[in-house]
């Protein structure tokens, strides 16, 4: 297993672990990081699985972007989880600005090792977070322990396709994604389509703030600016890795009954 400053790194497309200190500076522009909020909340307004009495967990939930909407959107109670105490710190204080913070609690920690003390929640966020937990089977195995039996998952992640010649240690082909899901006794309820404008378009904006940003550290830490170049080359990579070879998507699973 990973160490947490390491898993840290690569939920955020990085490698060096060099880069965690500079990472919140680098992210600074974005608060939105990994999954789209919208998207999550046109999902569950379809099919009408949150009310006012709900709570819902999010698993790596960067600065509290998805949670805080969610919120706002369907009031109950919402637990942020991430490792980063900059992030966190960043999200209490989102939550204070759109005046949810008392239905939000954001907490510092390592999720691989808080999932196993948290039960009972209606929703569970898994918003771009990677491999954090290893392959999609033995994520959603993980994580289904902390719903109800009738509570459901977010899986915002991507795939290969079928007929791909592509490698990756990240994403697998299509067929695998879905045998891995029927694996974790979970059945897909829906599922939201990420088109490729969306996806450029986000990409773009990304690069374009974290670009500045490492223009910036090159400047102030010019010892370090391997680091910095690396990270973006990592980022270009994951952008055309995503444009052109996965299908993204965002997924709302149950358990099989």
């Amino acid at each position: 297993m990973d160490t947490v400053k390491k898993s840290i790194v690569k939920s955020l497309d990085g490698f060096e672990l060099g880069l965690l200190p500079y990472m919140s500076y680098l992210l600074q522009d974005l608060w939105e990081i990994g999954a789209s909020p919208d998207i999550i909340i046109d999902i569950i307004k379809k099919h009408t699985i949150l009310n006012n009495k709900s709570r819902i967990l999010d698993l790596g939930c960067g600065k509290g972007a998805v949670l805080i909407k969610l919120v706002k959107e369907f009031r109950g109670q919402a637990h942020g989880i991430d490792a980063l105490p900059e992030f966190i710190e960043e999200a209490k204080n989102y939550a204070k600005k759109n005046k949810v913070l008392q239905k939000c609690k954001f907490e510092i920690g390592d999720i691989r090792r808080m999932v196993d003390h948290s039960k009972g929640y209606d929703l569970v966020i898994l918003g771009s977070i990677g491999p954090v937990f290893g392959d999609i089977e033995s994520t959603l195995s993980k994580v289904q322990t902390c719903i109800k039996d009738d509570g459901y998952v977010i899986l915002d992640d991507g795939y290969l396709s079928n007929n791909s010649t592509l490698n990756s240690p990240i994403y697998f082909k299509e067929a695998d994604f879905l045998r891995q899901i029927e694996s974790a006794k979970m059945k897909i309820v829906d599922k939201t389509l990420l088109n490729s404008a969306y996806i450029k378009k986000s990409n773009k904006q990304i690069y374009d703030s974290i670009h500045i940003r490492v223009l910036e550290l090159m400047e102030k830490y010019p010892e370090d600016c391997s680091i910095f170049d690396g990270y973006l080359r990592s980022q270009q990579e994951e952008n055309t890795l995503l444009e052109d070879h996965i299908t993204c998507a965002t997924w709302l699973l149950k358990k099989k009954t």
